[in-house]
């Protein structure tokens, strides 16, 4: 073994580093760089981790970077395999000579949804000409599911019938505020169309209008599904109405369960708007129906 000075011995070191395969000892003692095409061969994207966890409606991060310096400007793409539910910031990034070895930090988002899953996605990480790499992403789902009103379903004893376009509504109460995402309604029978909406409360009458779904849907024998508007509601009172297009049988219950309320007046039209603030109504409390919205919340 030839003895060399411990400047060149640093040297040396130095430049190993940065060789691709064995380097020669010529190399090693001249200070010649690997040429810049046995660098590209070995190009590869790194990342500072494999897997990434965050909470539905948090975020997380993981930094990106390339191994050597490019020959020119290159491009890197993120794609995740779930984007509605794992979103990446940014979704590329260029990296050249000055920045490829400064790592850009991913931001991995979590928007919150409807249901109470936790969800798995992989971030694909690609470049022309560079294996792709991959980054495992759980979200951890936190979404509490609360259905308000009538417990759903039930075993009808009975059915009400309610004539085209009067306004029924059903006081309900919220343990806590919430998301709105869907309403529930069980019909005795086919129908025609229909629509759904909130009121506030005020002094145990239906007051504001909060939400409305539109368009109009068609109302089937069973249990029935509408989506809503995604709006905060508070926790404490509301009323949830329903109107429809046309004359429908509701399984009814002759236990007494809420105070139901009905507009004075008729809206025939159903795709008229709905009365704000409710107006004049009669009321009525011996009888329950199986209408029901569901909302979440973290």
């Amino acid at each position: 073994m030839r003895t060399i000075g411990k400047r060149a011995v640093l040297h040396s070191l130095c430049v190993a580093l940065i060789c691709v395969g064995a380097c020669t000892e010529r190399q090693l003692l001249d200070g010649e760089l690997p040429d810049a095409a046995v660098l590209a061969a070995d190009q590869r994207l790194v990342v500072s981790t494999a897997t990434v966890t965050v909470s539905e409606g948090g975020s997380g991060s993981f930094g990106l970077w390339l191994l050597h310096p490019p020959e020119s400007p290159l491009t890197v793409g993120l794609a995740s395999s779930l984007p509605d539910h794992v979103t990446l910031t940014p979704s590329s990034w260029t990296f050249d000579a000055s920045n490829y070895d400064t790592p850009v930090e991913i931001h991995v988002g979590a928007p919150v949804d409807f249901n109470a899953d936790s969800e798995a996605a992989t971030v694909v990480v690609h470049a022309s000409d560079v294996a792709d790499i991959h980054v495992a992403v759980r979200v951890d789902d936190q979404t509490k599911i609360v259905s308000t009103g009538w417990p759903q379903p039930f075993s009808p004893s009975s059915s009400i019938l309610i004539n085209r376009g009067t306004v029924l509504c059903m006081q309900v109460h919220l343990d806590q505020a919430g998301m709105l995402s869907s309403f529930g309604v069980a019909a005795a029978a086919d129908a025609g169309a229909y629509r759904f909406a909130v009121y506030s409360d005020s002094n145990d009458r239906p007051d504001a209008l909060v939400a409305d779904t539109y368009p109009t849907t068609t109302l089937a024998l069973g249990d029935n599904l509408a989506p809503a508007p995604e709006i905060t509601l508070p926790a404490g009172k509301a009323w949830m109405c329903l109107r429809t297009g046309q004359n429908i049988a509701l399984s009814a219950s002759t236990t007494p369960m809420a105070r139901l309320a009905f507009t004075d007046a008729t809206i025939r039209n159903i795709d008229a708007a709905w009365p704000n603030p409710f107006g004049d109504l009669s009321q009525q409390d011996d009888v329950g129906i199986n209408l029901w919205f569901t909302t979440h919340h973290q």
